[in-house]
C-alpha cells in the first residue's frame, strides 16, 4: 500500500507540474495573441510551434486526465485565433476531436474543446 501511495504522489506532482506548464503556455498565448502570426520573428515561430506540439502531444499522453485536457484545451483556445495554421498542421483538429470522445460526459472540457473548435474554425487562416 505504502508503494501505491507514493505512485499517487507522484502522478499527482506530474500532473500538477503539466498542468502549471499549459496554464503558462496559455497566459502567453493570450498576452500575445494581438501580434498576428505573420509578423512573427522566426525565433518565435519555432518556439510557437514547440509549444503546439507540446501541447498536442501531452493531450494524446493524457486523454482521461480531465485537468490536464481542459487546460490544455485552454490554451489551444487561446493560440486558434492566430496559429491556426500551426494548430492543424500538428493534427490538432483531430486531437480535439478524439478527447472529445474519450470525455463525454465531462462538460466543461467539451466546452473548452468546443472553443477550441470554434477559434480554429473562424480564424481568418481557417481553410488556409
Amino acid at each position: 500500500r505504502k508503494k501505491s501511495k507514493q505512485s499517487d504522489k507522484i502522478k499527482d506532482i506530474s500532473t500538477l507540474v503539466i498542468v502549471s506548464a499549459l496554464q503558462t503556455l496559455a497566459n502567453i498565448a493570450d498576452n500575445g495573441s494581438s501580434s498576428s502570426a505573420a509578423s512573427a520573428s522566426d525565433e518565435t515561430k519555432r518556439n510557437m510551434a514547440k509549444a503546439v506540439k507540446g501541447i498536442l502531444n501531452v493531450l494524446r499522453q493524457h486523454p482521461h486526465n480531465s485537468i490536464i485536457q481542459v487546460t490544455g484545451f485552454r490554451a489551444l483556445k487561446h493560440l486558434a485565433g492566430t496559429h491556426t495554421e500551426l494548430i492543424t498542421s500538428y493534427g490538432g483538429m483531430s486531437t480535439v476531436l478524439i478527447c472529445m470522445l474519450e470525455q463525454p460526459a465531462n462538460p466543461e472540457l467539451q466546452e473548452q474543446a468546443c472553443g477550441t473548435l470554434t477559434n480554429l474554425l473562424s480564424s481568418p487562416n481557417a481553410g488556409a
